[in-house]
């Protein structure tokens, strides 16, 4: 015991006045300023940066030069006590010395996310390098084999070009370990492709992997996203990736993390990859950006949302459920493959279980598809058509999507089929439509003639076909029975209104040129013109009606004209307007007379004046006045007769006066005994009187017996 006591003393001077012996000073490690803070509960990471350190190993009093990493944590055994290890990644030695932290309690939601963590996932960023193997493993985060049971699920991978090439081999044995996707980077900014894409994205496709697509965005506009968003759609569309792919958006970059408008500018780069036909898109974002608000989730939809977060210690908990899915970890290796892979859960299946394409889709075989599902081969006829798709089947646990097509009796597979999308629109049978003066042959091959580009035409029957010449459809035209291409015809609709006979109207100073070609004079223009006659024409110049003038007998383009005024009939109720001022006929308008009702009794053409070509003459008047003067109302009530009976409404409420009526008024039978007309209120224009009671009641409030 005596022995023990002595050794156990020696040890305490020993440490007392040789306190290097055994451990790397603190003072000569200088630090890069990574900390990661962990409690019972929780990791937090603090901030990190690594940097080519020197070393001076103070025990043997040399200097090595190496990459040093100081991290601080709380071990999670201990009371709040702290250690600190130096990491020396070149000579891969540890120095331990002990601390007391204070005002450090964290939470069980502390985490180190993808924008924190020592490594890139742009090519074109600085900081690349870190993504590879040496620098990235230095990282004091737990490496984790895919052979570990005990942690999150291992649903998909995300790979760039730092994975280098992936053979389907390997892909096969990922998926030994639960992988079910892979989300393969194609594009970063609007300056970087991927040069592995292709040959990733192909390996895993033929490993039965479900394949998706991420973009490394840099936008801080909604211009700058759009512009980006078409970058990653051009080299997606080149690699062959089916508008059916969940395309991602990756917005993590530090030096654009101070935008204001990362949510908007997210959902202009959305809205445009679907406008591109990609109608599946997810956003990846670091977890701290979410939880500081930066990200509006319910904006961009929860679902849709991958979120990066690190946690210290792997377990089987599962976190962020709420979104679509979680990366947990950047440090997962596999067996027998060569380094590290961004591992994640995928909550809402985006990314591990195909997403089926929609009905009423145009499909066509691909030329190298040999076998329907039935075993059956494919015929070089079944290649030739285009077809619908009219349902579909998920095989579970096969990654396979079974397809059934108008047109055939064979069920296929999802990877045996091709989308075709169109940029025109599907035009409904029995629509009006024109053939463009554009088209040159039908689907038969026969040249279009210029008469037959001059009519017009009803769609009697549509057709999907392989795509040529832009068009995924046919349509059959009922007036000759031919068949042309979608992209050669054109429905007859406008966004004019159709105009009557007898309308009155100015010819728009734009206006260049009459339908038969010769120029409008810039005096034409100050003419006011009446339409005598209307003719469908096939579309041009956004018409499809041309309107003859009654003096000058030319037709002009619905675009080039502005209605004035209508033909008033004879009888109609009308209103003076409040700025009108002379009557035609002349003499001044009594004020009394101003926004006050009459009746027509009768037009006349005059010599154009106040944009004016007809004068009306009102009831029990000699007076004209001008059509510029007056407003033409019209009622959906029917005129009743003087004399006639009639009761009021149950619905009806005040009478012209604005007295109630009152429960026992209506449904009172009484007789008319004096009609007038008014402006326009509670949708009538005429009251009716009592002839007992002299009330008044709008038109809209009484039926007749």
């Amino acid at each position: 015991m005596k022995s023990k006591k002595i050794l156990c003393l020696l040890a305490i001077v020993v440490c007392l006045f040789f306190p290097s012996i055994g451990f790397a000073e603190k003072n000569d490690t200088i630090n890069s300023n990574i900390s990661i803070s962990t409690t019972n509960n929780s990791t937090q990471y603090i901030e990190q940066d690594s940097k080519e350190n020197a070393v001076t190993q103070s025990n043997e009093k040399t200097t090595t030069t190496s990459s040093t990493m100081e991290q601080e944590f709380y071990d999670e055994n201990d009371n709040g006590s702290s250690s600190t290890e130096t990491f020396d990644m070149k000579n891969d030695t540890i120095s331990t010395t002990d601390k007391v932290k204070k005002n450090q309690v964290k939470t069980d939601e502390s985490y180190i996310d993808n924008t924190n963590y020592g490594k890139s996932r742009s090519d074109l960023s600085s900081s690349a390098n870190l993504r590879q193997g040496v620098m990235r493993s230095s990282i004091y985060l737990p490496a984790v084999s895919a052979s570990n049971p005990n942690t999150p699920r291992k649903d998909f991978i995300d790979v760039s070009s730092h994975n280098g090439a992936i053979s389907v081999n390997e892909y096969r044995e990922m998926m030994k370990y639960g992988v079910q996707g892979v989300i393969v980077k194609l594009t970063e900014a609007t300056s970087y492709r991927n040069p592995y894409a292709k040959s990733q994205i192909l390996n895993a496709k033929k490993a039965g992997l479900n394949v998706s697509a991420y973009h490394y965005s840099w936008f801080t506009t909604s211009a700058s996203a759009i512009k980006e968003a078409d970058y990653f759609v051009k080299y997606a569309k080149e690699l062959g990736l089916g508008v059916d792919t969940v395309m991602v958006n990756d917005l993590e970059e530090p030096k654009i993390e101070g935008n204001k408008y990362h949510s908007q500018n997210s959902l202009s780069f959305e809205k445009r990859l679907k406008e591109n036909g990609y109608s599946n898109v997810c956003h990846y974002f670091g977890a701290s950006w979410i939880d500081n608000g930066k990200i509006n989730t319910a904006l961009l939809g929860k679902s849709k949302i991958w979120a990066a977060a690190y946690f210290y210690s792997i377990t089987t908990s599962h976190k962020y459920t709420h979104l679509g899915s979680w990366q947990w970890s950047p440090r997962l290796s596999f067996p027998g493959i060569k380094g590290e892979f961004d591992i994640s859960a995928d909550y809402s299946k985006y990314f591990t279980k195909p997403v089926a394409l929609k009905k009423g889709t145009s499909v066509i075989l691909k030329k190298d598809a040999s076998y329907f599902v039935s075993g059956n081969s494919i015929s070089e006829t079944d290649r030739k058509k285009a077809y619908i798709i009219t349902g579909s089947k998920v095989i579970t646990g096969q990654n396979k999507i079974i397809y059934n097509l108008k047109g055939l009796t064979e069920q296929v597979y999802g990877e045996n089929i091709q989308v075709q999308t169109s940029s025109f629109p599907y035009i409904s049978l029995g629509k009006t439509v024109s053939i463009k003066p554009t088209g040159n042959l039908d689907i038969d091959g026969n040249v279009i003639v210029i008469d037959d580009k001059k009519k017009i035409y009803t769609i009697k029957a549509v057709k999907d076909i392989p795509k040529k010449y832009a068009s995924i459809r046919a349509y059959q035209l009922k007036e000759n029975g031919k068949w042309y291409y979608e992209a050669d015809i054109q429905e007859q609709n406008s966004s004019f209104k159709q105009q009557p006979n007898g309308m009155s109207f100015k010819i728009k100073s734009s206006a260049n040129l009459f339908y038969d070609g010769t120029k409008i004079s810039s005096n034409a223009k100050k003419n006011i013109g009446v339409i005598t006659n209307m003719k469908l024409i096939p579309k041009k110049y956004n018409s499809i009606r041309i309107y003859q003038d009654s003096k000058t007998k030319k037709y002009l383009y619905e675009s080039d004209i502005t209605p004035l005024y209508s033909e008033i009939p004879r009888s109609s109720s009308i209103v003076i307007k409040a700025n009108a001022y002379y009557y035609q006929s002349g003499g001044q308008i009594p004020s009394n007379y101003k926004n006050s009702a009459f009746v027509v009794t009768d037009m006349k053409n005059i010599n154009q004046k106040y944009n004016s070509v007809r004068a009306y003459r009102i009831r029990n008047t000699n007076n004209w006045l001008y059509e510029n003067d007056i407003i033409y109302q019209t009622s959906v009530y029917p005129y009743i007769s003087l004399g006639s009976k009639v009761y009021l409404k149950q619905s009806a409420n005040l009478d012209y006066s604005g007295r109630k009526i009152e429960s026992s008024d209506r449904g009172k039978v009484f007789k008319i005994g004096s009609v007038r007309d008014i402006p326009k209120k509670y949708g009538s224009i005429r009251i009716y009187q009592d002839s007992k009671t002299k009330r008044w009641y709008y038109e809209a409030d009484i039926n007749k017996v």
